[in-house]
């Protein structure tokens, strides 16, 4: 069974959250950062992202990266 992509992305970043990596308030970076560091498209990261939103871990304000 594979997994998919955003899957892998989302998995990283909720741990990182919830280990602290990343602090309340913390930018995850911007769009074009995170997509370099995983090494997948935009579609990707949106959806890993749109996840993380659905459990209440991040939240995002245009323009801010």
């Amino acid at each position: 069974m594979s997994v998919c992509k955003h899957e892998i992305v989302y998995a990283d970043l909720r741990d990182k959250i919830l280990e602290g990596v990343y602090a309340p308030r913390d930018a995850l970076g911007s769009e074009r950062k995170l997509c370099a560091h995983y090494g997948v498209s935009r579609s990707t990261l949106r959806a890993a992202i749109a996840r993380l939103k659905q459990e209440g871990l991040v939240h995002s304000r245009q323009g801010s990266g």
